[in-house]
């Protein structure tokens, strides 16, 4: 999709890999998968896409989530 903006108004990317799409602003957006226990640990997201999270078992849901939730940029910030 990245690939696919207008070059007047595709941000320039410094880094582009399978894991995360970083850009010349600052921003970035980061794919990472919540088997872990380092989900998140270490970011300030402002926005979170949670796949097949319905599908997760209850423990590992809720350890997930907590990280999720105080990584989380409270909105208007």
């Amino acid at each position: 999709m990245y690939n696919e903006i207008p070059d007047g108004i595709r941000l320039e990317d410094t880094a582009n890999n399978k894991s995360e799409l970083k850009f010349s602003n600052g921003s970035r957006i980061v794919v990472c998968t919540c088997g872990t226990k380092d989900v998140a640990r270490g970011l300030t997201v402002r926005f979170c896409h949670l796949s097949e999270f319905a599908f997760f078992k209850d423990d590992r849901a809720k350890k997930n989530l907590l990280a999720l939730e105080q990584s989380l940029l409270p909105y208007g910030n």
